[in-house]
């Protein structure tokens, strides 16, 4: 199965229209919500952007990239549900439907929207380790990764994101 039909079967009605895959910016980061077409920051258009692909197929490139994080993400899935390939994209694609929800609900215009965020960390820290993790190499550059995704997965509004998918897994697993 593609992760377009995956995406497609298991999302919010709502979020459909907001689809993009195999943009640039998906090829980059896999999965990603662009919340804001003004912000000078931004060249992507506003969306859910996923890369698109055989299932099995980008959780393999996501295995590749052999952080810890990730690991721990496996072993949080197979607590509520088996810990498959399709079952890591599905955490992916109800993670980023979480945060579209979020904004849709919030009933504010994508930039008020982004003004409420509280995306210090990823501005400060985030930006920090990023350059850091340029200059670095070997074992240095994989513990600054490392700590570049605790520090990015730490942040609320990404743990929200991620506890929603997981309680979507768990009742996928009853159904």
């Amino acid at each position: 199965m593609r992760v377009k039909d995956l995406a497609y079967k298991i999302m919010d009605r709502r979020v459909i229209p907001f689809l993009k895959f195999d943009t640039r910016v998906a090829r980059n980061r896999l999965f990603m919500c662009i919340f804001n077409d003004h912000d000078p920051f931004n060249e992507h258009e506003m969306g859910v952007h996923m890369v698109d692909g055989d299932v099995s197929e980008v959780a393999k490139l996501m295995r590749s990239f052999q952080v810890e994080a990730l690991d721990q993400l496996i072993v949080r899935i197979g607590r509520v549900n088996k810990a498959s390939d399709e079952n890591l994209i599905k955490f992916l694609i109800y993670h980023e439907e979480h945060h579209w929800l979020h904004f849709l609900d919030s009933g504010l215009s994508s930039a008020e929207y982004c003004k409420t965020l509280d995306v210090s960390d990823y501005r400060g820290t985030l930006i920090q380790l990023r350059k850091d993790i340029m200059g670095a190499e070997g074992d240095e550059k994989k513990r600054l990764n490392e700590k570049f995704i605790e520090a990015y997965r730490s942040n609320s509004y990404e743990l929200a994101a991620d506890e929603y998918a997981l309680e979507k897994l768990a009742y996928d697993h009853k159904k």
